[in-house]
């Protein structure tokens, strides 16, 4: 793969500041304890920063085990979930991002089961050899790391060190295998607005995890638009499932139904709205294009990656090697926001 690095080093230095403050349920002196301030890496993970914190509030917490775990407006954060991505789903715009960190009562229910460091090391590296085998059509390169290699990878994410995550010499190098296409990994989350406030990510948001071909049917370098026609009717639920805008922060239903089916009237609301709004290439599953917006059943989608407001007009194999985590997989958030193409 090709690095850019005079766009992939400020992607790896990203940093978000972060207000951290202890459960109040788990405090045992008698005064509280003051909010912690840090710069968390948008590539790094939230565990990393509970270890910090720890030192700060161990002084407080009750005897035991500690779990660290955090939430943000009641939303139990997954730990396997990538900072930055996290922040651009749920706050986006509030700095600092206000968490509540704890260290008992985990929340099973809502989050995967915590092993520890160890185990979300193994997870990171889990990724990756799904990441080589879309990229390269087998996990090798990866599993072939020495542990010396796979612990300088793994010290070079949690301190945000680019040049030391580099020096592993580790290389995901997209390309066709036989009649297989070339491919990239992408993580795809998809926001909605709903009525009430959402009770776990997990539940409340629609998520893919696939690969996705750089070139179409044409032989033609795909982009961003293209690939979000492709997937978002699938994912995003129909327009009357919708709620009013909440507010505040609020986020999807249960869960999504899995396909569309067009109900009468909407394509007379479609095609009125498409007058009204001189909206571009509409696309035949409900995906518009409307200068430089997308919409679907009229709600105008915000797209995300690494804390940028993309192109739509963007090459997927551009933004994979440009912008793609440490895990090789590219993260995609997409934001429903406002009625009819609203101003948000």
């Amino acid at each position: 793969m090709l690095l850019d690095r005079a766009l992939q080093d400020p992607n790896w230095a990203g940093q978000i500041p972060l207000r951290l403050t202890l459960a109040a349920s788990e405090v045992t002196s008698l005064r509280f304890p003051e909010p912690l301030y840090v710069l968390a890496f948008r590539l790094g993970y939230t565990s990393t920063i509970a270890e910090q914190a720890l030192q700060v509030f161990q002084d407080v917490l009750p005897p035991g085990e500690h779990t660290p775990w955090f939430e943000f407006r009641r939303i139990p954060l997954p730990w396997q979930i990538p900072i930055g991505v996290l922040y651009d789903m749920l706050a986006e715009e509030e700095l600092p991002w206000s968490l509540t960190v704890h260290y008992r009562a985990f929340p099973e229910d809502a989050l995967l089961r915590w092993d520890g460091m160890a185990g979300l090391k193994a997870h990171h590296f889990s990724s990756m050899k799904e990441a080589a085998c879309v990229c390269e059509g087998k996990a090798k390169s990866v599993m072939d790391l020495s542990s010396r290699d796979k612990d300088c990878l793994w010290d070079g994410i949690n301190k945000g060190d680019a040049e030391q995550f580099w020096s592993a010499n580790l290389r995901l190098h997209p390309g066709p295998r036989g009649d297989r296409p070339t491919c990239i990994p992408i993580r795809l989350f998809v926001v909605y607005p709903e009525e009430g406030l959402m009770s776990s990510i997990r539940n409340d948001t629609s998520f893919t995890s696939r690969p996705v071909e750089i070139v179409d049917s044409h032989g033609e370098p795909r982009t961003l638009e293209g690939v979000l026609q492709d997937l978002l009717p699938s994912l995003c639920p129909r327009s009357e499932h919708l709620g009013r805008r909440p507010r505040g922060r609020s986020l999807g239903p249960a869960r999504p139904p899995a396909a569309q089916t067009e109900q009468p009237g909407d394509s007379e609301a479609s095609s009125s709205a498409a007058r009204e709004d001189h909206v571009e290439e509409e696309d035949s599953r409900g995906v518009q294009r409307r200068g430089s917006n997308l919409l679907l059943h009229d709600w105008l989608l915000r797209v995300l990656i690494a804390g940028i407001s993309v192109s739509l007009d963007a090459t997927m194999h551009w933004l994979h090697s440009t912008l793609h985590h440490p895990d090789f997989f590219l993260y995609i958030v997409v934001h429903l926001d406002g009625r009819k193409g609203g101003r948000v």
